[in-house]
């Protein structure tokens, strides 16, 4: 298996898990604001989560799956 599909096989497991991070924070984000608790942490974690998965899609990460 060569560097190209190695980084492209832990591109697309990154991405895999940061869609689930923001899946699992969006849920959280309503299970809080069900029971009227803040959920403003859940909500910039889930924007930052989502910004470094819009990174990795956009391949402007990709110099990280080279190593």
């Amino acid at each position: 298996m060569g560097r190209d599909v190695l980084g492209d096989e832990a591109q697309r497991t990154v991405a895999a898990f940061l869609e689930r991070c923001v899946a699992y924070a969006a849920s959280s984000i309503d299970r809080k604001n069900e029971r009227g608790e803040d959920a403003s942490d859940w909500e910039a974690y889930r924007a930052h989560t989502a910004f470094a998965l819009d990174e990795v899609r956009a391949g402007r990460l990709d110099a990280w799956f080279d190593g």
